[in-house]
């Protein structure tokens, strides 16, 4: 038959037999049994086969012939049966078939009235539902427990009163802790955080007095490392009898929740924050836009009076000319700050001669203290014991930008005492200071005071300003690789300080520079294409190329520029507007060069960022000039690219 039996480690989890079976007569062949599944075999002293049922047949592959015959081949259950009739005991195993399927195996002595072994009872019950269901079990927790480990959650069950804890080791692995060093509820409590303790308990309280449906509260408790990490509790009562009751949950490790939340709430802080900054700019730059429109608007109108004297329209004129540059001067605010913020800026560094750009912003603000009625304040630039020159390598018209700014600041908040600045040469750098006499500020200031759209709060009271000035100072020094600090006291006055690289320059490079001169012979006899659509523009680029010995020719919209082109293809040079109707710029550019490759084109817009020259550039023109266009920059750019 072969040993088709095999015989697993594993005991009877209930026993078949609690002693043996008794005889009631003396006959054997007297016993039948029945049972789908069970299958029984009595055997003789001598192992011989007596009768079995057709389980047993089956099972053990018998033959209807076997009666009578020693039982051969199963070695587990021969061995079983010498057991029983030894010991006089029942003989238990689990056992599996070469097929796969499991038995329990019981062996239990015939004994006769007398107390005589007469033979032993073999019993096979088939255990295959219980097995598969012991094996879908283990399934169904392994996968839980995968599904725990992969959500870093743990389940729990807490016994009340005594406080024992039952719990899945995922939790202490969690924190790198000993699952056998946690035994009860206060166990955990031990390294639960101080000051979320209370809650903890609160929480359960709650609950086991009925005030909250479920247990639900959030903790954090300490690892193996020291550190705390964050949990999210959830439990309820499952059972509750005469003072006894079990509570059971499930435990999520939330520190990264914990720490996204805390971002998203910062983030929402400071969204807000700048939120309530942006209205403030925009108050202030609505404040400040209106101020010089207003002026402009007001005074223009003045000048329609037809009595007016020489001097009075001269006045006029002034105040229209000053405010027109006051809203310039905002608006290129508003452009450099984001330029600065989207990495467009790039600076020009030249030789330049610094004791001249410094007492060029002396005589400024000579003048300008005057027009904003503080004649008394002193304005002091300090060279002492300096050299009369000293020639370096930076952009000259963003470090003049930079003193404009700090000095024009100092300016508005000083009303009595003065403002001086300097610098001095420290190794290879240049350290520069604006100090004053004036309001000063408060350390909740200073932590604000380079920040865009920001202002401290004596300034927003009292003085005007978009709270630009100092974010696009800082932006120019970090581009120009430098830094700049701030030391002030209320009621005493500040004192900025910054630095920049020190380059040294020879003084001919500065000469050289110098003496670039305009050579509008260039343009004698030349012809331009100008594509402009709006009227005012076109208005003020006749008047200020009006003395120029060229000959224009214009037109409003691109459709108009390409058929003007097509008509006068000597044409030496075309400014071209970007945005107009009908046909754009650009598409112009393109058909222009379709016709003719070559042509000097030059874009003209309002667009000022460096990406935008770029793309300019790289789509087919030869140059760029940004609204509102500089007389000079024209015509040294029309001078350049002329043919």
């Amino acid at each position: 038959m072969g040993n088709r039996l095999l015989v697993s480690e594993q005991r009877f989890p209930v026993s078949l037999q609690s002693n043996h079976y008794q005889m009631k007569n003396n006959r054997k062949d007297s016993y039948t049994f029945t049972g789908a599944d069970i299958g029984t075999l009595i055997l003789d002293t001598d192992l011989k086969i007596i009768r079995f049922t057709e389980e047993a047949k089956r099972i053990l592959n018998l033959k209807d012939s076997d009666p009578g015959q020693p039982l051969r081949d199963y070695d587990t259950i021969i061995s079983g049966a010498y057991k029983a009739l030894e010991t006089l005991t029942t003989y238990e195993k689990e056992i599996q078939d070469n097929d796969g399927n499991w038995y329990l195996l019981g062996i239990s002595p015939l004994i006769s009235q007398e107390g005589k072994a007469e033979g032993v009872i073999v019993i096979l019950v088939n255990n295959n539902i219980l097995k598969n269901a012991e094996s879908e079990l283990d399934a169904t927790e392994e996968r839980l427990t995968r599904a725990m480990v992969a959500g870093n959650m743990a389940w729990w069950e807490m016994e009340l009163p005594s406080g024992k804890i039952t719990f899945n080791h995922n939790k202490t692995r969690m924190l790198g802790l000993k699952g056998e060093d946690f035994k009860h509820f206060q166990d955990f409590m031990q390294i639960v955080h101080p000051e979320d303790c209370d809650g903890a308990m609160n929480a359960m309280y709650d609950h086991l007095h009925g005030k909250a449906a479920v247990y639900a509260c959030e903790y954090r408790m300490k690892n193996a490392g020291g550190n705390y990490q964050w949990f999210q509790d959830v439990g309820k009562i499952v059972y509750k009898d005469e003072g006894k009751m079990l509570v059971a949950g499930i435990v999520s490790e939330i520190t990264e929740r914990k720490r996204i939340e805390k971002q998203l709430k910062e983030a929402k802080l400071q969204a807000e924050m700048a939120n309530n900054y942006k209205n403030q700019f925009l108050a202030n730059v609505s404040h400040e836009i209106r101020t010089p429109i207003s002026g402009m608007v007001g005074f223009a109108s003045l000048l329609r009076k037809e009595d007016l004297d020489v001097e009075t329209k001269k006045l006029y004129i002034d105040i229209i000319e000053s405010s027109s540059k006051q809203l310039l001067n905002l608006v290129n605010d508003i452009i450099d700050i984001s330029r600065i913020e989207a990495g467009e800026l790039k600076m020009s560094k030249a030789p330049c001669e610094l004791h001249k750009i410094l007492k060029e912003t002396e005589t400024l603000f000579e003048q300008l203290k005057h027009a904003r009625g503080k004649q008394n304040l002193k304005i002091r630039l300090n060279l002492s014991g300096k050299d009369e020159a000293l020639f370096i390598v930076t952009d000259p018209d963003r470090l003049k930008q930079i003193l404009i700014n700090l000095i024009g600041n100092a300016l508005k908040f000083t009303e009595t005492g003065g403002v001086d600045f300097g610098y001095e040469l420290e190794n290879d750098r240049l350290k520069f200071y604006v100090s004053d006499t004036g309001i000063g500020m408060s350390e909740d200031d200073l932590k604000l005071v380079f920040e865009r759209f920001k202002r401290t709060e004596q300034a927003h009271k009292k003085y005007e300003g978009t709270g630009l000035g100092l974010a696009i100072t800082k932006g120019l020094l970090d581009l120009l690789g430098g830094d700049i600090s701030v030391h002030s006291e209320v009621g005493r006055g500040s004192v900025f300080t910054f630095t920049i690289p020190y380059e040294p320059a020879k003084p001919e490079q500065v000469k050289s520079r110098k003496e670039q001169v305009t050579d509008t012979g260039r343009l004698r006899g030349k012809k331009i294409l100008i594509a402009e659509d709006e009227k005012i523009n076109r208005m003020y680029l006749e008047i200020i190329l009006k003395d120029l010995p060229i000959q224009i020719f214009w037109a409003r919209n691109g459709l108009e520029a390409v058929e003007i082109f097509s008509e006068n293809r000597d044409i030496n040079l075309v400014l071209m507007d970007i945005k107009m109707p009908l046909m754009d710029g650009e598409e112009a550019m393109q058909k222009i060069l379709a016709w003719k490759p070559g042509t000097r084109i030059v874009a003209q817009t309002a667009n000022a960022l460096s990406s935008d020259r770029e793309k300019y550039l790289e789509s087919g023109f030869v140059d760029h000039i940004s609204k509102p266009i500089d007389k000079k920059q024209l015509i040294r750019i029309m001078e350049k690219w002329v043919l």
